[in-house]
């Protein structure tokens, strides 16, 4: 999976700024209480502000996004995005009912997506770096 290798390099910073903090205690101890937590949580907080800031393509209120059958190159399913939040997105379906539907966002390559029409074998994913019509 690609998640094991984007957390290496997370992983190695953790692991150098616990070793410079254990190092830099004046007792001589491994482990100093509460010191560690501090600089963990602050490595922590500084790897998701990072991450955030790594999203190129995100989804945005009004665009037309398409996806791709995996079956059936000619079958494009087009969604138009009416809301969202940080963590959701709310869809409509391009020349389809007026029912509007909640899915979830991830992120993955530095791109929003999603499952609108929910998740299972060879399922549509909606990517935001699809905007606009079918090439």
């Amino acid at each position: 999976m690609t998640e094991n290798n984007e957390y290496k390099d997370e992983l190695a910073a953790l692991t150098l700024s616990i070793a410079a903090v254990c190092s830099e205690t004046e007792s001589g101890h491994a482990y100093e209480p509460g010191v560690v937590e501090a600089a963990l949580k602050k490595v922590l907080a500084d790897l998701d502000v990072q991450k955030k800031e790594d999203v190129s393509h995100s989804f945005n209120v009004g665009c037309t996004y398409y996806t791709r059958s995996a079956c059936d190159h000619d079958c494009v399913y087009s969604y138009i995005v009416v809301k969202r939040t940080a963590k959701s997105v709310w869809l409509l379906v391009k020349g389809g009912s007026a029912l509007t539907f909640r899915r979830s966002i991830s992120v993955y390559q530095s791109a929003e997506h999603c499952y609108p029409e929910g998740r299972y074998s060879m399922c549509p994913v909606l990517s935001a770096e699809r905007e606009g019509g079918a090439a």
